[in-house]
């Protein structure tokens, strides 16, 4: 600390340069305060000393969690101070977090969720007696903080793509193995997923999922005795990102390597990008028209063909999947259409050898409502 002043007022603040830095990954970091003197004598303290040779003292320390005194000379426990924190924060990881869009504070008054006298954010109506960020004191009250990231999915043509994070590492880069008959992950991409069926979970059963071990064996015993479907996926670990390129290469183009988009026709072509009309030809045969009139420049709308290879079908599995390394089964939440608008491998903020894999990259110019932007 940097201090001034004189007995009475003694104004002090942190030295620049010592500010808490914030490691990626660090999850929970919360802080106490601790005050060191020196040159100084407190009452019943013998550790502080006013010699004007004496330096901070273990002994002459005092320590402050939450809103209160904590104590002196012993440090708090990290649990003491995650409960009762000065100020706390969460750092995630990039492949595991992102942005937060918004945050919604609901009070409910008897804290049984069965019950609907719930109070969220605040009504400007009847005042301050029903805002959840403001309650009267000694009153029971349960909190729940709900939150939405920034992001999302692409609902439409003219919303910006969304990029997919496949992971870094070889063990953490985690994705779907799932059919027993298909012997990689690149030959999976190209036909998907054939066998067995699968299924929401029904998140009735204790476990959610069977373990890895024999994962696609049926009859399986209970409580997984009525599989198929299959209501968990299973996930493996791939040291070769390259298979996904060429998973793509192949299911779109039918060639692992080095790809040639074809050539823009009045029907469909496989392979093209039809994610929005200005990559193609107008098409009312194959390609409905969303609006009415004679097209011109406007997005052909969310009609797609159903044999276009860059239409696919995802699992959805609970927030906490693919947070460890290793081979792991998750619980299917649900599934979901996507269109693959493009592909590649990036480095530094920016595509591995200068453009995108995906070789029908036209609209790829900055402007994001082409539908091939990363």
């Amino acid at each position: 600390m940097q201090c001034s002043g004189g007995p009475g007022k003694v104004t002090c603040s942190t030295v620049l340069g010592t500010h808490p830095q914030i490691a990626l990954d660090s999850r929970e970091n919360s802080f106490a305060i601790q005050v060191r003197l020196r040159r100084t004598s407190v009452t019943g303290f013998p550790g502080c000393s006013n010699d004007p040779a004496s330096d901070y003292n273990p002994n002459c320390r005092f320590f402050y969690i939450g809103n209160r005194y904590f104590g002196d000379s012993v440090l708090p426990t990290a649990d003491q101070v995650l409960n009762e924190p000065v100020q706390r924060s969460f750092m995630g990881h990039l492949e595991r977090t992102g942005p937060l869009k918004w945050l919604r504070l609901t009070v409910d008054l008897d804290c049984n969720p069965l019950t609907f006298d719930r109070i969220i954010g605040h009504d400007y109506v009847t005042g301050s007696n029903d805002d959840a960020a403001s309650r009267p004191a000694g009153e029971e009250s349960c909190y729940v903080v709900e939150l939405g990231l920034a992001g999302g999915l692409a609902r439409d043509q003219d919303e910006p793509p969304i990029a997919l994070n496949v992971g870094t590492g070889s063990s953490q880069r985690a994705v779907i193995d799932c059919d027993p008959n298909i012997p990689n992950l690149k030959s999976e991409i190209v036909t998907g997923c054939q066998t067995p069926s699968y299924s929401a979970n029904k998140f009735d059963t204790t476990p959610l999922c069977p373990g890895t071990a024999g994962f696609f064996d049926v009859p399986k015993p209970e409580p997984f005795d009525n599989w198929q479907p299959f209501r968990c996926v299973l996930t493996q670990t791939t040291a070769n990102p390259q298979q996904i390129i060429q998973g793509f290469n192949d299911r779109l183009f039918g060639v692992s390597n080095n790809p040639k988009c074809p050539g823009d026709t009045d029907g469909y072509v496989q392979g093209r990008n039809y994610w929005h009309r200005d990559n193609n030809d107008y098409d009312e045969e194959t390609f409905a028209w969303d609006g009415s009139g004679i097209p011109s420049d406007q997005p052909k709308g969310n009609s797609i063909s159903d044999v276009d290879p860059r239409l696919v079908s995802l699992f959805f599995t609970t927030y906490d999947s693919f947070t460890s390394p290793g081979n792991d089964v998750f619980a299917v939440v649900g599934f979901g259409n996507f269109y693959v608008t493009g592909y590649g491998t990036t480095e530094n903020g920016g595509w591995q050898g200068g453009g995108p894999d995906d070789p029908c990259d036209f609209g790829n110019d900055g402007d994001l409502y082409n539908g091939n932007e990363p």
